[in-house]
């Protein structure tokens, strides 16, 4: 069994580049060489959270089974083309270090090694499909949840991404620890929400999954 490397790369486009980036979409699930699944996601505008897109971020997911195709993504043709026409880009390196719940009625995180956690930073992913008769449930509460994560004490980084509108939401976010990324999903408003979502049958399905951060020189040593 291979060790878990997952990567999502975020790219910032211009504004002259914004309708190009956005026609990609027609295609969001990609064919990577080398990853077993691959997907790319739009986020939402304003603090991330939106009923209105952000126009300008998207992220490519990848979940790896060579590890010499993951060492070149950066120098792929996919890669390359959304680098050229992006002012900014960033890929965050990972491993999983557990994962429950299904997308696209499986767990493409699972079948891998998992990693351990020691201490310092980790990466969290919640994605849902929503039931269409629990949207205005899901978004008046939105708000709650948004403002509970960004006044959460060790949070680095946060991003609602999605490969479908409304329907279809995830966020991935950065913790200072493990800890401060418990507290906020165990001690917060987010778990009264949570809650709620699951006694009123929010979701068709969700999915959930932690990382650690990985150095690929070092991966696999």
């Amino acid at each position: 069994m291979s060790k878990s490397l997952v990567s999502f790369s975020f790219f910032n486009f211009p504004l002259t580049q914004k309708w190009w980036a956005l026609r990609q979409m027609q295609h969001s699930d990609l064919e990577i060489p080398g990853a077993s699944f691959a997907k790319l996601l739009g986020s939402g505008g304003g603090s991330g959270f939106s009923i209105k897109p952000d126009f300008g971020t998207y992220v490519i997911l990848c979940i790896w089974d060579s590890f010499e195709k993951a060492k070149s993504w950066e120098q792929s043709a996919t890669f390359t083309t959304f680098a050229s026409k992006s002012h900014s880009y960033q890929t965050h390196w990972m491993s999983c270090l557990q994962s429950y719940g299904s997308w696209e009625k499986g767990n493409p995180f699972q079948g891998y090694e998992m990693a351990h956690y020691e201490d310092g930073p980790v990466f969290a992913l919640t994605r849902a499909s929503i039931d269409k008769t629990k949207l205005l449930s899901f978004w008046r509460n939105v708000p709650l949840t948004t403002k509970a994560l960004y006044n959460s004490p060790g949070l680095i980084f946060a991003k609602g991404i999605g490969q479908f509108p409304l329907v279809e939401q995830a966020t991935f976010s950065q913790w200072k620890d493990l800890d401060s990324m418990k507290n906020f999903a165990y001690q917060s408003d987010h778990k009264q929400v949570l809650k709620m979502a699951n006694n009123e049958g929010w979701f068709k399905e969700d999915l959930f999954a932690r990382f650690v951060p990985v150095d690929l020189n070092n991966f696999l040593t």
